[in-house]
């Protein structure tokens, strides 16, 4: 009797298959395959940006998650879970002690763990264990008992300064664009990790469980304060926390393709001299990078007086800031809007920080400063479910939203990158803020009086930020 093709076998032959499609664009590039033992090197190999290659790198890790979800014991693969609670701390320890400057300096021999904790200044029996368990997750490797080399995943940790200068001058060590993954990793790994911590207590807690409150968060229970995330940001003692956020909102950014930005609205279409009203533009560094691509426009970046301040001291000699393309206005965006009827309002990376309460608040702000032709585009991830969905499930057609698919067997939309989903997470648990399905957006901006036109999408599982452009109903 024939036997029964297993589902093991599917993903593994599902894993082969995107496999070919990554060695396929190799081969033609001419380029090697990578190697998690040797050191990153920036387009050496896989070409991240074909978005064929792309779908097949996310399909592989989709299919091998599944796979180890299902060929180990559940009690097991449970208690990998959990266990992983000592990885984001172990990780920011070799990003604070510098670890993979020294091992880079050490050269492809490593260095003999008790030479990188003296250089580090910490016990060696501390820092053995936590390099092994960053070892157990392939980031660094263990090249002879007791010592550490960098690898492909470790050597992105390098701040693209030597560990002597990184030693002696602590407050710069962020400087350079080289450190924005250790940014992100300092972010996530002290407030994100220690506020997560204290989920469940959140849900818990009858003063907590129900609140739409920016201070009513995780983060208030693991920061122990009472002021929101920005006020306590805003405190001079968390100076440093402070500028290691902001560097990596930077960063962030700089990972952005401008071009992405240029392409999800229809800018070309507006007048000349069109008005745009950049709600929460921080220093205006995204005006900047479009105006000079689209010259026709004009943008007003509102923030915060200490940033509006920030970025008039940055920009003085800026050509675009001294012909008027650009200004700066101090403004609060939950009181009444000081621009009546722009041509658009203008949000990025904004309403994903707060609750429905509050995103409720800025967008009836503009809806009551809106003339008829103003138009609404926001910049924010518009999430999938994991599971499948129908057209009934959906709801309202919006053009231009991009629907997941799943061969089989997958299970799990997202399954295999599901940055989006951590991300609206984490921000729930820092602020009460999130990302939002696609059904959430359209109902949240209708009850503030925007209808919902168009999503921009570029890809379907909502990694990318997508363009949604809504007019005033």
């Amino acid at each position: 009797m024939a036997r029964t093709k297993s589902t093991l076998r599917d993903l593994a032959e599902l894993i082969l298959k995107n496999v070919e499609v990554v060695e396929a664009d190799l081969a033609k590039r001419n380029a090697s395959g990578p190697d998690i033992n040797e050191t990153f090197v920036p387009g050496a190999d896989i070409n991240f940006g074909n978005p064929e290659v792309s779908e097949a790198i996310y399909l592989t890790t989709c299919a091998a998650q599944q796979l180890l979800q299902t060929i180990r014991p559940p009690q097991a693969c449970l208690i990998q879970e959990v266990s992983r609670h000592v990885v984001p701390p172990s990780l920011r320890c070799a990003t604070e002690l510098h670890v993979a400057e020294i091992l880079s300096e050490a050269g492809p021999e490593g260095l003999h763990v008790k030479s990188i904790a003296s250089k580090c200044g910490v016990d060696p029996l501390k820092l053995a264990p936590v390099l092994r368990c960053l070892t157990t997750r392939w980031i660094f490797k263990e090249v002879r008992p007791d010592v550490f080399a960098n690898n492909r995943l470790s050597s992105v940790l390098h701040k693209g300064q030597t560990s002597e200068a990184l030693q002696q001058n602590p407050e710069k060590k962020y400087d350079l664009p080289k450190a924005g993954i250790c940014t992100t990793i300092g972010n996530v790994t002290d407030m994100g990790c220690k506020s997560s911590a204290y989920l469940y207590e959140t849900l818990s807690d009858p003063d907590f469980a129900f609140s739409n409150e920016p201070n009513r968060a995780s983060f208030n229970k693991g920061f122990n304060t009472n002021k929101t995330l920005w006020e306590f940001y805003e405190d001079p003692a968390q100076s440093a926390r402070l500028h290691r956020f902001n560097t990596g909102m930077q960063a962030l950014q700089r990972m952005q393709p401008v071009e992405q930005l240029r392409d999800s609205f229809d800018w070309v279409g507006l007048r000349d001299d069109a008005l745009v009203v950049d709600v929460g533009g921080g220093i205006g560094s995204v005006p900047l990078a479009l105006v000079k691509l689209i010259p026709k426009l004009k943008f007003v970046v509102q923030d915060m007086p200490l940033v509006v301040e920030d970025a008039q001291k940055r920009w003085k000699d800026e050509e675009l800031v001294k012909t008027g393309r650009i200004s700066f206005q101090a403004h609060d965006f939950f009181e009444a809007q000081p621009i009546q009827h722009p041509d658009v309002f203008f949000l990025q990376n904004i309403l994903h920080d707060w609750s429905d309460k509050f995103c409720l608040q800025i967008l009836s702000r503009l809806r009551e400063a809106a003339g008829p032709e103003t138009r609404l585009f926001v910049r924010d991830r518009v999430i999938p479910y994991t599971c499948l969905t129908s057209d009934e499930d959906n709801g309202e057609k919006i053009p231009g939203v991009l629907k997941p698919t799943l061969p089989k067997p997958l299970t799990a939309v997202g399954g295999g990158d599901p940055f989006a989903f951590t991300l609206g997470l984490g921000l729930m648990v820092l602020a009460n803020g999130g990302e939002r399905t696609l059904n959430h957006t359209i109902e949240l901006y209708r009850d503030a009086g925007w209808k919902v036109e168009t999503v921009h999408q570029f890809d379907a599982l909502g990694r990318a930020i997508s363009g949604i452009t809504a007019v005033p109903i």
